[in-house]
């Protein structure tokens, strides 16, 4: 199931970081995103394939859809 990002935004303070490292910001953690963590499905969304644990949170299995950090998965990882 598609969970909304802008809950995840609100909630975890995920944002989107424009580095050459490419990475999101967790709580003020910065977590390169690695293509080897994140599957791509039919319809263009992105799943999270591997645990991010930062400052004490844990995210697994997130799906993620037209955000800024599915445009950098694009990207990277296509």
């Amino acid at each position: 199931m598609i969970r909304a990002i802008s809950t995840l935004v609100f909630f975890l303070g995920i944002t989107a970081a424009a580095s050459a490292q490419q990475a999101i910001n967790l709580n003020g953690q910065m977590i390169p995103l690695h293509c080897k963590d994140w599957k791509q499905n039919p319809d263009g969304s992105w799943t999270q394939t591997a645990t991010i644990v930062a400052r004490g949170m844990t995210m697994r299995g997130n799906t993620f859809k037209n955000t800024a950090e599915t445009r950098m998965l694009d990207k990277k990882c296509k």
